[in-house]
């Protein structure tokens, strides 16, 4: 028993090791993937905010003076880049996971659910910004734009589309002035992962080998988790061995 117990031990220790591995993958192809999904994202910002300006609200920008155009353009051109480098910044944690032994799968799991969280959350924050900046220059008027992401994150989790035209947000939110007998239909901008991937074809290709390193890992995962159950049952059965001791009845005075 003491052997088998020792042979799991090693089964164990080559798992992590494969781990590893696949961790060192996913930081290669993740570096791959957000260098081009940020390029990608600067464009569709851009394009959004053309789209919004030109066909969406042309008259309200025609009605922009000329530095208040240049002026809204670059801040939305410096907010594209910001969101590009936080987007190569995402993948940091993985690099942290390099100095650690005995890599467990699930670690490598968590810290690949937390870059996908702080992916939609980079792009929701530029997306709730834009809308700011074009607010602020009376490109849209939105009483709440916490309300309207409230309800389009909503949407997007039930897996419902939420955009006409690209990365544009139609909704009915209440007008400005709190009239609750006018409801209004807006557009606003809302950066969607799944519409970015989907219109890009670089970067589904590394979202697609990000998948298959996915399922490498959950296969791991699951093959880890099977031989921890056989080390706990060998050591309880080690442990029974170890403190049995045969019952004598006690012989009658």
């Amino acid at each position: 028993m003491v052997a088998l117990t020792e042979q799991i031990q090693q089964d164990l220790k080559h798992l992590e090791q494969r781990v590893t591995q696949v961790a060192i993958e996913l930081q290669g192809l993740y570096a791959d993937y957000l260098q081009c999904l940020g390029s990608s994202v600067q464009q569709q910002l851009i394009l959004a905010s053309y789209h919004l300006c030109t066909q969406t609200h042309p008259e309200i920008f025609l009605t922009l003076s000329l530095t208040q155009r240049q002026t809204l353009q670059q801040s939305l051109q410096k907010l594209a880049y910001a969101l590009l480098q936080c987007l190569l910044g995402a993948a940091t944690p993985l690099v942290a996971l390099e100095t650690d032994t005995g890599l467990k799968p699930e670690t490598v799991m968590k810290v690949c659910e937390e870059i996908e969280d702080a992916i939609v959350g980079h792009l929701r924050q530029a997306a709730m910004a834009a809308n700011r900046l074009l607010q602020e220059h009376g490109m849209i008027k939105i009483s709440s734009l916490e309300k309207l992401f409230a309800i389009a994150v909503k949407e997007e989790e039930l897996g419902r589309p939420i955009t006409s035209e690209a990365h544009l947000l139609k909704a009915l939110v209440d007008s400005p002035d709190d009239d609750d007998e006018q409801v209004a239909p807006v557009v606003a901008l809302y950066l969607q992962l799944s519409e970015i991937e989907f219109t890009d074809s670089t970067v589904m290709k590394w979202r697609n080998q990000l998948r298959q390193a996915f399922q490498q890992l959950l296969s791991l995962q699951k093959e880890y988790f099977q031989k921890q159950e056989e080390l706990t049952r060998a050591e309880a059965t080690s442990a029974w061995r170890a403190s049995w001791f045969p019952y004598l009845p006690e012989t009658p005075a």
